[in-house]
């Protein structure tokens, strides 16, 4: 793969920050293992990624927020028992390569367009339902998140995270908006 061209908000390269979210490995292992695993997929493609601490995925890991890290945490433990363990693997590996884009305001939407789909899985498993993560084609054709079949009837999800028409505004508010 080529190098992106690509110049950080923030100077640096993302090796500090990979060892940050990897000093979390005992206390947060499924957290852990998604963050870094993105990181590191990215990291020789798009190695001066320190602007990824705009991100509040990555900023709980270097700021310390051990609420939301726990909060990611059960929210995979929950996904990994009502995917199984390779149909999480199978979401973790979707993640990665979704996520491989050079603009911070679109890695940042991937990523809450992924959560949101661990919590449209959780929903049907919590009905009792069993999901099945589907793993798309890699084309440009929409496919659904998942499925879960009864006796009479199988049903899909495709779960979407809502953007303002224009995204880069959408993502400059989100982060500057008064509270």
């Amino acid at each position: 793969m080529d190098k992106i061209a690509y110049t950080p908000l923030i100077p640096g390269n993302a090796t500090e920050l990979l060892h940050t979210i990897e000093g979390y490995k005992q206390q947060f292992p499924k957290t852990v293992k998604v963050f870094s695993s993105i990181l590191l997929a990215h990291n020789e493609r798009h190695p001066l990624l320190e602007d990824w601490l705009i991100l509040p995925h990555f900023q709980f890991f270097w700021s310390h927020v051990d609420e939301a890290l726990q909060s990611f945490e059960n929210l995979y433990t929950e996904a990994e028992q009502a995917l199984s363990p390779h149909g999480f693997s199978q979401w973790i590996e979707e993640t990665v390569t979704q996520t491989d884009c050079a603009s911070t305001q679109v890695l940042c939407d991937r990523l809450y367009d992924y959560q949101l789909q661990l919590y449209g899985g959780l929903y049907l498993a919590r009905q009792g339902l069993s999901p099945e993560f589907i793993n798309p084609t890699h084309s440009d054709d929409p496919s659904p998140d998942f499925c879960v079949g009864t006796p009479k009837r199988t049903y899909v999800l495709e779960s979407k995270f809502v953007h303002t028409y224009e995204k880069h505004a959408s993502f400059w508010h989100r982060f500057n908006e008064p509270i």
